[in-house]
């Protein structure tokens, strides 16, 4: 547990990589950081209700935004919906695709995709027959289409950086759910820094 009075995930990295690096290294990824955090503004604590788990990529050669859009789906179904039948305390749950350590040595560098889903929201999707397709409609559903990603962050919320949204499967979703192929423009700004109209996780 990630408190003695709660049924959480573990809070350190270490502990979460040997729970789901072997079914990472199947999507060739691993685990970089990950953290137990407090909604709204995402602050790390051992009592918060979120997991946030960040991955990149084990060889960054042939790495492409054909293949980080390809792995959205695949590598929600390592996590979803087994966390939150782990961990009954758990609320709410993010993966972050990142780019490889030699691609961008920051610390904290930009999301190339993030997929946030509460418990509620989880419970609804059958993700062992989940598509990308699916994915788009229902963020769509959950709060729109806007600059920062697709839908709202307190239910489900999916971003995709700007490389990311030009490949074809992604626009061909987007056509899909009745948006326009091409994403609004996004900022500069990582999503999970809190913005006006879409803070994420």
């Amino acid at each position: 547990m990630g408190s003695d009075q709660l049924d959480l995930p573990p809070a350190g990295r270490d502990e979460l990589a040997k729970l789901f690096d072997d079914q990472l290294r199947g999507l060739g990824l691993r685990t970089t950081r990950a953290s137990i955090q407090r909604r709204p503004y995402y602050q790390q604590s051992t009592h918060g209700g979120h997991l946030a788990i960040y991955v990149e990529p084990i060889d960054p050669a042939g790495v492409s935004a054909r293949r980080s859009v390809e792995t959205i789906v695949p590598l929600a179904r390592i996590f979803l919906p087994k966390v939150f039948r782990r961990w009954s305390d758990l609320g709410s749950f993010d993966v972050c695709q990142e780019p490889a350590a030699e691609v961008d040595p920051s610390a904290v560098p930009p999301p190339i995709t993030q997929l946030a889903v509460t418990r509620k929201a989880a419970a609804a999707i059958d993700w062992a027959d989940a598509s990308l397709d699916d994915l788009v409609a229902r963020a769509v559903s959950a709060g729109g289409d806007h600059e920062y990603g697709l839908g709202d962050p307190t239910r489900l919320y999916l971003f995709v950086g700007q490389e990311v949204a030009d490949v074809g499967a992604y626009r061909r979703a987007r056509r899909a759910a009745g948006l326009p192929a091409k994403a609004p423009t996004t900022t500069t700004t990582t999503p999970r820094t809190p913005a006006p109209t879409a803070p994420t996780g």
